[in-house]
C-alpha cells in the first residue's frame, strides 16, 4: 500500500471516528486538523464513565480503552468505514 496511502486512510478512518462522536454529544481530547489529526481518537462523554463506554464496545468485538477519563480508540488502514459507522451506533 505504501506509507503515504496507508497515512491518508487512517486520517480519514479518525476523522470519520471523530465526526461520528462529535455527533452523538462527544467531545474530543483535541482538534483534529489536517496537521494535528493521527490514527488515535480520544474521546468522552463527561457524565458517563469511560470505562462503561470501553466495556460495551469491548462486548462488541471494537478494540478501545479508558485512558484518564476517555475512550482512547486507534483505527488502521485495515478497518472499513462501515466499521468505524458501527462503532459510532454503539454508544
Amino acid at each position: 500500500m505504501g506509507v503515504g496511502r496507508i497515512g491518508a486512510a487512517v486520517q480519514a478512518l479518525g476523522d470519520r471516528l471523530a465526526q461520528g462522536v462529535v455527533g452523538k454529544g462527544y467531545e474530543l481530547a483535541c482538534e483534529r486538523t489536517a496537521e494535528t489529526g493521527a490514527g488515535i481518537v480520544s474521546f468522552r462523554k463527561p457524565d458517563v464513565d469511560a470505562r462503561v463506554i470501553v466495556r460495551r464496545l469491548m462486548d462488541a468485538g471494537v478494540l478501545a480503552a479508558p485512558r484518564r477519563g476517555w475512550v482512547r480508540t486507534a483505527p488502521h488502514f485495515y478497518v472499513s468505514p462501515e466499521e468505524i459507522d458501527r462503532v459510532v451506533e454503539l454508544k
